[in-house]
């Protein structure tokens, strides 16, 4: 079972909190209970994440599709 790390609010009107591990990316969206793992995310790439004006943008362009992810909740 995965360990989810403590997920913390963010502003974006797509993603509601984040976690980071030091390895993988969790986010959990507005309207959904559900959490999904982004693996081998790095340190660098997530802030950079975290840093966008457009969270939501921001995973569409450069998070999806480019890492392996996985609906863990």
């Amino acid at each position: 079972m995965t360990k989810i790390p403590p997920l913390s609010p963010v502003e974006s009107s797509n993603v509601k909190a984040v976690g980071f591990d030091g390895k993988d990316l969790y986010v959990q969206f507005h309207g959904q209970d559900r959490i999904y793992k982004y693996a081998d995310v790095s340190p660098q790439r997530v802030r950079a994440f975290l840093r966008a004006p457009s969270k939501g943008k921001y995973l569409n362009s450069r998070i999806k599709g480019n890492y392996k992810y996985e609906r863990i909740s």
